[in-house]
């Protein structure tokens, strides 16, 4: 599937900024053959206590953390949102990776981000929408690490955004009750959890994506390789270097490479 010119302008942006840090919201894709389901809840539906879910906004923040069974570069992530606000206003909500703190053998949200996107929710009213940020960065997760899905923003109450419950099953959450500035959050405690699923792609067993030759390094070389097969792969020949899978190599692959280079 090919990057729309939207994401592309989003992507040359960042990388003008000197940043690929904050990417806005990759627009809804199917997933790549070789996606991975990393994490998964149920979806916001099921629930007995019908649809419901946590205020994410200057208020309240979130987080639900996962850990990996394999090495996998991150993909993409999908939240179910629903809407707090008056019809016509879609709250911006930040959503971020971000690495485990652990504090006298309890777990917590750290502050060192992997990754972070910002959009404007879809959601109507209560009616649960499933969105979608693409990672342009793909960093790696360690099998058996734990590692959080961060979501929080700046919305006044009842304007903000509701992050859905998942309608069954629990898993581990982390809520923070007061101002980002001051944020302090609860130890990771088993419960209900925020419905979301996070999407990894498979990568090599030294666990760096775009060492295209297979030497251990991530140089010049495996960038020769890249730009040689650069364009659409929907014509029939094989792609190895479509690190992300999409169906062209393009400068989305590229910043893939050099965000490993090494």
């Amino acid at each position: 599937m090919k990057r729309t010119g939207n994401e592309m302008s989003q992507v040359m942006r960042s990388v003008a900024l000197g940043s690929v840090g904050v990417m806005c919201l990759g627009l809804v894709t199917a997933a790549a053959a070789d996606q991975t389901v990393v994490y998964q809840t149920d979806d916001p539906f099921g629930s007995p206590f019908g649809v419901i879910g946590f205020d994410v906004g200057q208020s309240q923040s979130v987080a639900v953390r996962f850990t990996p069974s394999e090495t996998v570069a991150l993909d993409e992530i999908r939240p179910w949102f629903m809407n707090n606000a008056a019809p016509g206003i879609f709250p911006t909500v930040e959503l971020a990776v971000v690495e485990d703190l652990e504090i006298n053998g309890e777990s917590f949200p750290s502050e060192d981000e992997l990754e972070v996107w910002e959009f404007s929710i879809s959601a109507i009213g209560w009616n649960p929408e499933e969105e979608s940020v693409i990672s342009v960065q793909q960093p790696v997760l360690q099998a058996g690490q734990h590692y959080w899905v961060r979501a929080r923003s700046s919305a006044a109450p009842g304007q903000n955004a509701v992050w859905n419950w998942a309608g069954s099953g629990v898993g581990m959450m982390s809520i923070c009750c007061c101002p980002a500035s001051t944020c302090e959050w609860s130890p990771a405690n088993s419960g209900g959890v925020p419905a979301v699923t996070v999407l990894g792609m498979p990568v090599d067993d030294d666990g760096r994506p775009g060492d295209l030759n297979g030497d251990g390094v991530v140089n010049v070389l495996d960038l020769l390789i890249l730009l040689g097969e650069w364009g659409d792969c929907d014509d029939g020949r094989d792609c190895p270097v479509d690190l992300n899978g999409d169906g062209t190599v393009d400068v989305f692959d590229l910043l893939i490479l050099l965000e490993n280079w090494g």
